[in-house]
């Protein structure tokens, strides 16, 4: 699993089509704004390049989701703070501890994740990303808590990609471009330009 996978949102994803004919909906596509899509609580803290904390989340993924033969979780949300609009995915991939072979979602818990954070710009009619983007650093991984029945979602992260990695329930992002797959090993970013962020979101 990669995170290009994340950066290729809408242009990976072949839609099925449906018994009369018609194209099955892209789950991957975005809204032509972030105000069409359901409003849910949220209990998240922002500190870094964009400090805030949020209450209040537009929620555009929290459900399991079969690529081939893997299912991973996809959890992805828009917010507006200071003016200004994000875009927050975590893709749960294998329950913690890792046990060799990747097995997948499997139901609530504790997921490996990947993780994408970027700033966006809402035009008329369309979404576009802006020139701010963050992700996990080399050699650790971001980790994602699914509660019962999904019906919220904890971010946090993990010191490696070890089958037992020590957990936290933070989550350090480093800056990239926008269209990276990730962060630059080197160099290492200064503390102001690390992005932190607890908390969870509710999905229903």
């Amino acid at each position: 699993m990669s995170i290009d996978r994340i950066l290729t949102i809408g242009v990976i994803t072949v839609s099925l089509a449906s018994c009369r004919g018609t194209a099955a909906p892209d789950p991957n596509a975005r809204p032509a704004s972030p105000n069409a899509l359901p409003v849910r609580s949220a209990n998240l803290q922002l500190t870094g390049p964009v400090t805030a904390h949020v209450d209040e989340v537009r929620l555009s993924q929290c459900a399991s989701r079969k690529d081939g033969d893997y299912t991973s979780f996809y959890a992805s949300i828009y917010f507006s703070t200071n003016g200004r609009w994000y875009y927050l995915q975590l893709i749960g991939l294998d329950p913690l501890p890792l046990k060799g072979a990747p097995s997948g979602y499997a139901g609530p818990g504790l997921y490996a994740a990947e993780a994408d954070f970027r700033e966006m710009i809402v035009n008329p009619g369309a979404m576009t990303s802006g020139t701010r983007a963050w992700g996990v650093r080399p050699g650790q991984m971001a980790t994602l808590r699914v509660s019962s029945g999904a019906a919220t979602v904890t971010v946090g992260s993990g010191d490696s990609w070890s089958p037992r990695p020590i957990t936290s329930g933070e989550l350090s992002l480093w800056p990239k471009s926008p269209d990276q797959s990730g962060p630059k090993p080197d160099p290492t970013p200064s503390a102001d330009q690390i992005e932190h962020i607890s908390g969870s979101w509710s999905c229903r």
